[in-house]
Order: structure tokens, then sequence, then C-alpha cells
């Protein structure tokens, strides 16, 4: 099974913040831990940006490369 969920903030001045980030992905962690991915889209670029890596969530999250991409 697979887990999809989204987070989208309306207020320029409210970004969504990665600890939000993180708490989406392992709360779906429970409908498949075979893989865990996000996809962003920044208010002021149409391109979206993808992050995905072959761990469950709980264990995705705390590599440098997650970071780095949601702190981007």
């Amino acid at each position: 099974m697979c887990g999809i969920a989204g987070i989208r903030s309306f207020e320029e001045d409210d970004p969504i913040r990665a600890d939000q980030i993180v708490q989406l992905l392992i709360s779906a962690e429970r409908r498949g831990r075979d893989a865990t991915g996000i996809a962003l889209q920044m208010r002021d670029n149409p391109k979206i940006l993808v992050w995905k890596v072959d761990l469950p969530a709980s264990s995705a999250v705390h590599r440098k490369d997650f970071e780095e991409f949601v702190n981007e």
C-alpha cells in the first residue's frame, strides 16, 4: 500500500515548515514502509521538486539529503 497526503500554505508570511513535512511523512508511514517521497512546488516557481528514497519515513527524515531538500 501507499500513503498519499498533502499540505499547502495559503499565506505568504506563513510558509510550510520542515517539522510539518516530517510529521506528515511519519503519519503516513503506516500506509507503506517501502519508500518515502515528497514533491514540493514553490509559490514563485511552477517547477515541481521531487525527493524520494527506498526507506520508511521514520528513517528517511533523518538523512542529510532530506534535510537539505526541505531547507532549500
